[in-house]
């Protein structure tokens, strides 16, 4: 009986780590994955990685270049859908980004914007975000917003 306690304890253990693992590289509560996952196990581990298909698939016009990020002070409003990304559109909106420590700057202008990525403040790593956005995202997976930056 001891035995079989300690096992069950054990394999809850491993599903827990598990889940907890795979919840913080989707930018998903960790700690409470690792309980779902102690205590539901293989269930647990089922459900998160369907949640996480769920999310890949939720709309093919959502641009495909939205990275979450673990930080909860970023709750955005709407995806940016791909009709939206227009260079009037662009140089409307105020734009925002992480430096380095992951501190909010912003807002500065589409211009301010261009004139940081030329002198290379932004680079392709930094995280923006503006209005109609789902998520931060670097600027190397803005493919669209890096062609209209370079072509001005």
């Amino acid at each position: 009986m001891f035995v079989q306690i300690i096992i069950s304890a054990f394999i809850g253990v491993i599903f827990g780590f598990i889940c907890s693992n795979i919840a913080r590289k989707r930018n998903k509560n960790s700690m409470l994955w690792f309980q779902l996952g102690f205590f539901f196990g293989v269930l647990a581990l089922i459900a998160l990685l369907l949640l996480s298909l769920k999310n890949k698939s939720k709309d093919p016009k959502l641009a495909e270049e939205t990275v979450a990020l673990s930080n909860s002070s970023s709750i955005l409003t709407e995806p940016l859908h791909i009709e939206d990304k227009t260079s009037t559109t662009l140089d409307q909106r105020d734009w925002y980004y992480l430096d380095s420590a992951h501190k909010q700057a912003g807002p500065i202008s589409f211009s301010k914007l261009k004139e940081d990525v030329k002198t290379s403040a932004i680079s392709g790593t930094t995280l923006l975000w503006s209005e109609g956005m789902e998520n931060w995202v670097p600027l190397n997976k803005l493919s669209y917003l890096q062609m209209v930056l370079k072509s001005e």
